[in-house]
């Protein structure tokens, strides 16, 4: 796949990612992913399939949230074809119950391959950066990787991004 068409398919994965966790739909959410995807959230680390059941959870204690897309850059190995790392910037903004809104803005730090014509996530890293936010968000939002201004960014890494361990943390109740 030429690169121009294979940067458009990796930007659509993120695009879908994001507008499948709006509206809480978890084969959009999928669709972007790898089978044997992993995906560390912060509060959630693990494979794609239950980052997409768990995000629609989570997500469930704003009764409307959007994600925000904004600067997306990707780097295309140039020893393998069918292999990307991309990063992209994010703010979600989220309105609870009570009318209080949270406001976080991270970057999604990715690896895609290209398998049979495919370009999906590999594996996601979540950082988040800065937050406005509620009463809950701050213990939830420090099990996020921060990012840092300098070349030990976790960005500069992507490709050799260390798993976490497995983790799912349930401060929200589903309504």
């Amino acid at each position: 796949m030429r690169a121009p068409t294979a940067r458009n398919a990796i930007r659509d994965c993120v695009y879908n990612a994001a507008r499948g966790v709006d509206r809480h739909d978890v084969d959009l959410i999928l669709a972007a992913y790898h089978d044997d995807a992993v995906d560390d959230h912060g509060y959630f680390v693990g494979t794609a399939n239950d980052f997409a059941h768990r995000a629609v959870i989570s997500h469930d204690a704003w009764p409307s949230h959007m994600h925000y897309i904004m600067n997306h850059l990707v780097w295309f190995d140039p020893q393998d074809s069918t292999r990307a790392t991309a990063e992209t910037y994010f703010i979600m903004v989220g309105r609870r119950p009570t009318h209080e809104i949270d406001c976080f803005g991270g970057r999604y730090l990715d690896n895609f391959e290209d398998r049979a014509g495919r370009w999906a996530i590999a594996s996601r890293l979540c950082t988040i950066e800065w937050s406005r936010n509620g009463e809950a968000m701050p213990e939830l939002l420090s099990h996020f990787v921060s990012g840092r201004q300098d070349c030990a960014d976790p960005s500069y890494a992507i490709a050799t991004m260390d798993q976490r361990t497995h983790r799912d943390i349930r401060p929200f109740a589903r309504k």
